[in-house]
């Protein structure tokens, strides 16, 4: 009985290399597919001819096995062992099963590698610097309560002044950023802060009126002192510094008062005239609201009825947050900005308040030093007779009370169409 022949070992490779072909063109159709697969219906259609691609390839190698068990078919991206049929490396530029996204995922650019400079170090040192960390200290925060001109001129002396009074005062906590400095004048500098009250203010848009509401901190700066701060600024003792804080409250409530008196003015003055013409634009223009904020020590010891506890003062105001002009400076009455400046009109506006002011108080006083937003006004002077000035020997409304403005003010007062629309009579004409 005849045995059973061999294959013929050249047809089986020729059957062995077609059907690797035949794969090959599988591949070659399922890698175009996966790129322009957009539905899964036809990402199913993929996922099964992938299949039947692995099946040809595994019959293929196990057809070839006999003659070649050591050799490995190369299918284009894709490498089969027929020694390790249940292991396969497959490669193939996407994968097996396709993404729910029509779009391949595009490879990730690497930026290449740079040694830091001596500027990245310098930025690191200012990022970890210690002035970065906000001082958060419990304060006692005594507000300005503004009143009507008539009011403080008809009560007592004493309600004619801003004070502290322990009984209305407000605890609270107080955040400032050292070295997030908004400013610094001649007689205070100011920084960002962070105000929260126990008991929040009733007003919804007041100071105190939310949680850690961002507000101005600023504090007094004495020239001629030896002792300075942690950011190197020359302070007063604690005491003056409360004292000249409590001046510069009076200060904001007297200014307050003074602008008060111009809006009950031109109120009145619109209701008999009517609406002004279409080129006298009235802002819409108000001081900040502010108030004092006193830090206190723990006093512990057996001495305590003669020790200070008080550490340091600030002065608390609305953040003005947008573009800081200077309508008016306090040794010129006239505008501070040119007139092709957009802000024009209003310091056009506050020098024709300076006017109200300076007639309807019986030529004793006015504002000047006008800056702040086009909303939000801050930081003003009082400029007043030297009688006033002098009451009590010492600058009743600090040293931004300069007197060589008053006296010149009716020669450099200019008056404009708001001081002209509203009635108001040149300087000049005004009887003393």
């Amino acid at each position: 009985m005849l045995a059973a022949s061999e294959p013929d070992a050249d047809s089986n490779e020729n059957s062995v290399s077609a059907t690797a072909s035949a794969v090959q063109t599988r591949v070659t159709r399922f890698t175009a597919s996966v790129s322009n697969a957009s539905d899964q219906t036809e990402a199913s259609t993929i996922r099964s001819l992938a299949r039947s691609t692995d099946r040809e390839a595994t019959r293929a190698l196990s057809q070839r096995s006999g003659s070649s068990s050591s050799s490995a078919v190369v299918l284009g991206a894709a490498t089969w062992s027929p020694d390790k049929r249940h292991e396969r490396t497959l490669s193939l530029g996407a994968p097996s099963t396709p993404p729910s996204s029509p779009q391949l995922r595009s490879k990730r650019s690497h930026p290449g590698w740079r040694s830091p400079d001596e500027a990245d170090f310098a930025r690191l040192r200012k990022v970890a610097s210690v002035g970065d960390v906000p001082t958060c200290e419990q304060i006692l925060f005594f507000r300005i309560y503004p009143k009507a001109m008539d009011a403080l001129f008809t009560q007592d002396e004493a309600a004619m002044q801003f004070v502290c009074d322990p009984a209305v005062a407000e605890p609270g906590t107080l955040s400032v950023v050292l070295s997030a400095a908004l400013g610094s004048g001649s007689f205070k500098d100011a920084y960002e802060g962070f105000l929260t009250l126990v008991r929040p203010s009733t007003s919804p848009t007041g100071l105190g009126s939310t949680v850690n509401q961002r507000v101005a901190a600023k504090r007094m700066i004495d020239t001629k002192a030896s002792r300075r701060d942690t950011v190197g600024i020359r302070r007063f003792s604690p005491a003056v510094e409360l004292e000249q804080s409590i001046c510069e409250g009076n200060l904001l409530l007297w200014a307050t008062s003074l602008f008060d008196l111009t809006d009950t003015f031109v109120r009145h003055q619109l209701s008999k005239l009517g609406e002004p013409p279409s080129n006298l634009v009235i802002p819409d223009i108000r001081f900040v609201e502010g108030g004092v904020a006193q830090v206190h020590d723990t006093v512990t010891g057996t001495n305590v009825v003669r020790a200070s506890s008080l550490r340091r003062s600030f002065i608390i105001e609305e953040l003005i947050p947008s573009r800081f002009v200077k309508f008016v400076h306090n040794r010129a009455a006239v505008p501070h900005l040119d007139p092709d400046h957009p802000s024009y009109h209003i310091a056009l506006y506050l020098c024709f308040t300076q006017h109200v002011q300076y007639v309807y108080t019986g030529r004793s006083m006015f504002l000047s030093d006008y800056q702040g937003s086009e909303s939000l006004l801050t930081d003003p002077q009082i400029m007043t007779t030297p009688e006033i000035a002098k009451q009590r020997g010492t600058p009743m409304f600090g040293g931004g009370n300069v007197s060589e403005l008053f006296n010149v003010f009716c020669n450099q007062h200019v008056c404009s169409d708001y001081c002209r629309f509203f009635g108001l009579k040149p300087l000049a004409q005004v009887p003393v």
